[in-house]
């Protein structure tokens, strides 16, 4: 169980965190955020739609999407961030009949012989046009079923009905209504009917489901599902049909259909009226958690922590988010959530047993980013020097990093809110690495000349060597006292005075701080890109998250530093990331402008994949699988003398193809692709690749082939605690749900303790500083006290890389910001999002963790992330698996990808490849190689509609 406690001040929601319990809702799993929520009489038919305006004259633009009435009370929670203060609601009514009755043909007259002229048919037995019998008219709709043996057989029948010529109204009712006649139905024989509402672009808004239906026996029997209300954006209807035998032998069934109708109500001539009336909210917070299938939760409120009462309902998890919106009506107030088990079994087992968790609360911390003292709120951040402003995307010139970055160019800040305390002030001091020229301090958005203008320009006094300060009273351009929950964004410009190498005008980054609250990542609304906080659905990185990007620099989304970086951090995460772009053969930069790195030199080999990091992990992101007979230089090929992976007695554990001197290893090519046809439920086709690979030198006879995975994230899932990802696993599937998700023990290589795997495709490492050391060895030749021999040798080197410059890596790849998502208010994508998890996707993908108290690093403690992954090991099945395993993971076990940031893949990247050797093209290929644990979700998938189907994609685009 997490509680979080509730305080009000000044009328604005405080919500504060105060501490985890062991009890049964895991933690990390419970999320909140702070907001307003509306109620009024919602009238069945009428559409309602919220508005804001900065003053009662306007001008109004719309808040949300617009709602619906069904004839109970509507309620609709909206997150504060970025709300103007006045509100309205417009209601919309359609008065009057519709055009004509729908679908088109529904008594099936019209076709030649047994096709249809309307209606689309599908399946392994598709329904015929049949003359035989008929409700009315000549034809109706005949589905006959067989079983050959024990082969399950299917047949589809469907219409888009504005498609076809007939007319949609979003708001308007329905009555949805058949004639069936029952022939046969055999053991295991279902038919099912359903009605989806969709938008212009044919995303799911919503609809019946699949419903099933019976029919009369050897008469005419009508179905009839009264009141559908077509809901707001609704621009066509999907009527379904669905018939289908189980795989058993003897399995058959038979029904006539006809007269299909969807009848529109009403009456009179079809006018639109529209009111306005203004509205006023209350002050609310939204707690939000992941809902497990089948599992049972009870919200919980007191006053007092485990002085709990229930606050309404039980609910039960269907695979998609839950959530409790409370009213904020009390100084504080504390809520929680319980859980059980689908059999009321209680608490989680603790599954860790003899694993030793990487951190506790003896682990040394670095100070804490935030804190509160008698006087203020403060903040404590890193920044680095860019070449021009976030809103220029002319120049492209503001992700990417000059030359010199690691040099003279980041500065430690530090924000002394007093308003959040009551006083009157907001003071920000920073210090650079040199004397600055002119010291430029900007904020409060403007945007109005040039999109880097601001309301407030001025030269911070020097106060302390290399210390600047700046103090803000006022709010601009209202030009009153400052308040909490005034926006203020600010940009810091790096002058230098007499650098020593390099430019001397460099910008800083647009950081946006809220009064009261802190730092928060951004994105811009309105013409001029003003910003405004995200959303806390749009922190997949919770407080590490990047603000939307405006410079036009897709590749660099993955280079970033946490929105957060602490000031302790930033200046090893450039000379971490120095290290990252290093050849460690030459001691060359990848970026043009830099200067050699001498002490580097000379480290590569005598065996590698790689020269540098970089090379691999192109921009960060994932790599692409070379052409057919090109070298695999962005891939680990693991080897073995066995299907365990022990290590093999001439190439070592990992095929190196490249050499500084001596004889190459073995090389491996990409000798062709195989492809597999196949299609989805609809009919329409598909093809799949699977790599064939070919070996010249020696052959390992057992290997496995992993492409470098995007690296954003990592420090994140580094500190999620070791218990919050055992409460998932369920290795036995003893909740009966064909998930076994399991733990992966690995020994940690410095101490030969037993820790938890969480990196790698097969979780392989528990540590992320293990794995950078781990991947110097084998990629680079390059040594480690970590990892001191070599992959293919047996004695013990001095390391070549040091313990600082081990953790200099460590530190940047650990603290890169994670991007936002994308595409909030997107309804294909929201449908998306709904579909990813009533199919089971969010199973394994799973949305929602939170990181522990004890990382090292303060910017990764206590975050809320949606990562999409248990970091457990899953069997996938026969279609991804290799013919050799890693330690105690077979072939078939991969840890579940996170799928954060994945919709980037193509713009950092440069093409898209998936899964662990880049054979899926598409995320729609990904998917379907899902097998295993994943094979119920990979049919569901390949099973839904399609415009279904591309709402998923585009949720996960917005990742």
């Amino acid at each position: 169980m997490r509680f979080v406690k509730l305080q009000r001040s000044a009328g604005l929601v405080l919500p504060v965190l105060l501490g985890l319990l062991a009890l049964p809702l895991a933690a990390g799993e419970l999320q909140l955020e702070r907001g307003w929520q509306f109620s009024w009489p919602a009238e069945v038919g009428v559409s309602y739609q919220l508005q804001q305006a900065p003053a009662e004259s306007g001008p109004w633009s719309d808040l949300g999407l617009p709602l619906v009435g069904d004839g109970s009370g509507s309620l609709r929670y909206h997150a504060a961030a970025g709300l103007e203060p006045h509100f309205r609601l417009t209601e919309s009514v359609m008065v009057g009949p519709p055009a004509a009755d729908l679908p088109v043909d529904g008594g099936f007259e019209l076709g030649s012989g047994s096709g249809f002229q309307h209606w689309a048919t599908a399946g392994s037995s598709p329904p015929l046009r049949w003359d035989g019998d008929a409700r009315s008219g000549s034809h109706s709709l005949r589905s006959q079923l067989v079983n050959p043996g024990a082969e399950a057989r299917e047949g589809l029948a469907w219409q888009f009905v504005a498609a076809e010529g007939g007319t949609i109204e979003a708001g308007e009712r329905y009555d949805f209504s058949f004639f069936a006649k029952q022939v046969s139905s055999g053991v295991s024989y279902v038919q099912q009917h359903e009605l989806q509402w969709l938008d212009g672009s044919g995303g799911v808004l919503g609809g019946t489901g699949l419903v099933g239906f019976g029919g009369g026996d050897g008469s005419w029997d009508e179905v009839v599902v009264d009141g559908l209300v077509a809901p707001a954006g609704a621009a066509d209807a999907r009527v379904f049909f669905r018939f289908v035998t189980g795989a058993v032998e003897g399995g058959h069934g038979e029904v006539l259909i006809d007269d299909v109708r969807l009848v529109p109500a009403g009456g009179g001539d079809r006018v639109m009226e529209t009111s306005s009336s203004a509205i006023e909210p209350t002050a609310a917070v939204r707690v939000w958690w992941f809902g497990e299938d089948g599992v049972r939760y009870q919200p919980l409120v007191g006053d007092e922590p485990g002085d709990w009462l229930p606050h309404g309902p039980e609910r039960v998890g269907d695979g998609a988010e839950l959530e409790l919106v409370l009213p904020v009506d009390r100084v504080r107030r504390f809520v929680a959530v319980s859980r059980d088990g689908p059999d009321g079994g209680g608490p989680l087992p603790d599954l860790t047993g003899d694993i030793v968790p990487l951190f506790t609360d003896a682990t040394p911390l670095a100070p804490e980013i935030q804190f509160t003292t008698a006087e203020a709120l403060v903040t404590r951040v890193g920044d680095r020097a860019r070449d021009r402003h976030a809103r220029e995307d002319m120049f492209m010139a503001y992700d990417h990093y000059l030359s010199w970055y690691w040099e003279e160019r980041t500065l430690a800040l530090e924000i002394t809110d007093k308003v959040a305390m009551g006083g009157s002030e907001v003071v920000f001091d920073y210090v650079t690495q040199a004397p600055l020229g002119a010291a430029e301090f900007r904020a409060f958005f403007r945007g109005i000349g040039t999109v880097a203008e601001y309301h407030h320009n001025q030269i911070a006094p020097l106060v302390g060597p290399n210390h600047y300060r700046a103090t803000l009273t006022t709010r601009m351009p209202e030009n009153r006292p400052l308040a909490i929950g005034d926006r203020i964004e600010i940009e810091i410009s790096q002058f230098l005075a007499d650098p020593a190498n390099g430019r001397s005008n460099y910008y800083g980054t647009a950081i946006l701080y809220v009064v009261g609250e802190g730092i928060v990542p951004w994105r811009g609304e309105g013409e001029r890109l003003d910003s405004f906080p995200l959303p806390e659905s749009a922190r997949l990185g919770g407080l590490t998250t990047l603000p939307y990007p405006y410079s036009d620099e897709p590749e660099h989304r993955f280079k970033q530093t946490a929105g957060n970086i602490a000031p302790e951090s930033i200046q090893d995460f450039m000379l971490g990331r120095r290290l990252h772009h290093t050849d460690f053969g030459d001691g060359s930069h990848s970026e043009p402008g830099n200067p050699l790195f001498v002490e580097q030199a000379g480290k590569l080999g005598p065996q590698f994949i790689a020269r540098s990091c970089v090379e691999c992990h192109v921009n960060n992101g994932r790599a692409l699988p070379p052409d057919p007979g090109a070298p695999m230089l962005r891939s680990v090929v693991k080897v073995g003398i066995d299907g365990e992976g022990r290590s093999h007695p001439q190439l070592g554990g990992v095929l190196q193809p490249q050499h500084t001197g001596g004889p190459a290893e073995a090389q491996a090519v990409i000798d062709s692709w195989k492809t597999i046809d196949g299609q989805y439920g609809d009919g329409t086709p598909y093809q799949l690749r699977k790599p064939v690979y070919a070996f010249s030198g020696a052959n390992p006879g057992h290997h496995s082939t992993r492409l470098a995975p995007p690296l954003v994230g990592l420090g994140l899932l580094e500190a999620v605690d070791e218990v919050s990802i055992a409460a998932r696993a369920d290795p036995d599937d003893l909740d009966g749900d064909g998930i076994s998700g399991r733990l992966r023990r690995v020994l940690d290589p410095e101490t030969g303790e037993v820790r938890l795997g969480r990196f790698t495709a097969k979780a392989g490492q528990a540590r992320l500083r293990d794995q950078i050391a781990a991947a110097l060895n084998t990629d680079m030749g390059v040594t480690t006290r970590v990892h001191p021999v070599l992959d293919d040798g047996s004695t013990t080197l001095e390391p070549e890389l040091s313990d600082p410059e081990l953790e200099r890596m460590t530190t940047y790849v650990a603290t890169l910001g994670v991007a936002a998502r994308r595409d909030l208010e997107d309804p294909i994508a929201l449908a998306g999002e709904a579909r990813f998890g009533t199919i089971g996707c969010a199973d394994c993908h799973v949305p929602a963790m939170s990181t522990g108290a004890h990382h090292p690093l303060a910017e990764l403690r206590n975050q809320a992330i949606q990562p999409f992954t248990d970091l457990l090991l899953h069997d996938m099945g026969p279609g991804l698996a290799d013919n050799m395993g890693e330690g105690d993971a077979s072939g078939a076990e991969w840890r579940t990808a996170p799928l954060w940031n994945i919709g980037l893949t193509a713009g950092v990247s440069g093409g898209e490849a998936y899964l662990h050797d880049g054979r899926a093209r598409s995320l729609e290929e990904a998917i379907l190689w899902h097998g295993g644990e994943g094979e119920a979700a990979k049919e569901a998938f390949r099973n839904l509609p399609a415009g279904d189907r591309a709402a998923l994609i585009r949720y996960l685009r917005s990742l």
